[in-house]
C-alpha cells in the first residue's frame, strides 16, 4: 500500500515538472494542477482588455476679425469772421474764427495759416492741431489789413491725409491783391485770372474794376465786373488786350460805404 502510495506521488510530481518546464512555465502547471484537483475542466483565464486612450482634439481659436478704416471725408471750410481789437479804422489786432464742415474718419485735424501765396510750402505756415470733431478754431492776433490763407487737413485712420480747398482773406481791413495769372488766346488777346485775398469783416458785396488809364479810376473810364459775393477770391476775365498796361482794383461794399483795394498793374505779353 505505502510502495504503490509512493509510486502515485512520484508519477504526479512528474507530471508537475514536465508542465512547469513546457512554455508556459508556472501557469500551465497550475492549470494542470486545477485540472486535476476540480472536475477536469480547465479554468478559463480573464484576458485584459486594453482601455482605449483618447487624443485631444485642439480646435484652433477663430481670427478676430479687423475692420478697415474708412477713407477720410474733405473737410469744406466756411469763409472765416474777424473780431477787430483796437480803434476803427486803425486795429491793433485781429482775432479771426474759422469754422469748416468736417472731416470724418480722422485721428487729428490740422488748421495751417500763412502769409505767403506760396501753396503752403514747407516751413512758411503756422499749424493749430485739434482733435477730431473739431469745426472751428479762434485764432488770437492776427496782423490787421495782412492777407492770410488758410486750410485745413485731416489726418486720416486710414493713413491718408485730406486737404480742403485754399481760401484766402484779410483780416480788419480792406482785401489785398495777390500775383494774377494769363494766357495768351490768339489774335491780340488774353484770359486773365485775378486773385485776391477778401476781407473777413462784415461786407455786402465785391466788384473787379479795370482800366487802361491811371487815373485813380476816374468815372466813366473803367469797367466793373460785379457784383460778386464778398467770400469770392479770384475771377477769370477773358479777352483782355494782350501787350497793353491796365490797371485794377477790386472794390467793396460795406455797411460803411465802399472800400477799394490797392491799385495793381499788369501787362499780358503775347507773341
Amino acid at each position: 500500500m505505502h510502495v504503490r502510495l509512493a509510486g502515485i506521488l512520484a508519477a504526479f510530481a512528474l507530471v508537475v515538472t514536465v508542465a512547469a518546464l513546457r512554455p508556459g512555465g508556472a501557469d500551465n502547471a497550475a492549470a494542470v494542477l486545477a485540472t486535476d484537483t476540480a472536475t477536469g475542466t480547465p479554468v478559463p483565464t480573464d484576458t485584459p482588455v486594453p482601455t482605449s486612450t483618447s487624443t485631444p482634439t485642439t480646435v484652433p481659436a477663430t481670427p478676430t476679425a479687423t475692420a478697415t478704416p474708412q477713407p477720410a471725408t474733405v473737410p469744406l471750410l466756411n469763409f472765416p469772421t474777424s473780431q477787430c481789437v483796437g480803434s476803427f479804422p486803425f486795429p491793433s489786432s485781429a482775432n479771426v474764427t474759422f469754422s469748416w464742415t468736417g472731416p470724418q474718419n480722422v485721428s487729428e485735424i490740422h488748421l495751417d495759416l500763412t502769409q505767403f501765396d506760396n501753396n503752403f510750402q514747407t516751413g512758411t505756415f503756422a499749424t493749430a492741431v485739434l482733435s477730431p470733431g473739431t469745426t472751428s478754431f479762434t485764432w488770437l492776433g492776427l496782423t490787421p489789413g495782412q492777407a492770410y490763407q488758410f486750410r485745413v487737413v485731416g489726418v486720416g485712420l486710414d493713413g491718408n491725409n485730406v486737404s480742403s480747398d485754399v481760401v484766402r482773406f484779410t483780416p480788419c481791413g480792406t482785401q489785398r491783391l495777390l500775383i494774377l495769372a494769363y494766357v495768351c488766346t490768339g489774335g491780340g488777346r488774353a484770359t486773365v485770372t485775378f486773385r485776391w485775398a477778401p476781407t473777413s469783416s462784415p461786407a455786402l458785396l465785391q466788384y473787379l474794376d479795370l482800366t487802361l488809364f491811371n487815373n485813380n479810376f476816374a468815372p466813366g473810364t473803367f469797367l466793373g465786373a460785379g457784383a460778386m459775393p464778398p467770400s469770392q477770391q479770384d475771377l477769370i476775365w477773358p479777352g483782355i488786350l494782350a501787350n497793353v498796361q491796365h490797371f485794377f482794383r477790386v472794390n467793396e461794399l460795406t455797411v460803411f460805404g465802399w472800400g477799394p483795394s490797392q491799385t495793381g498793374t499788369f501787362i499780358a505779353f503775347c507773341p
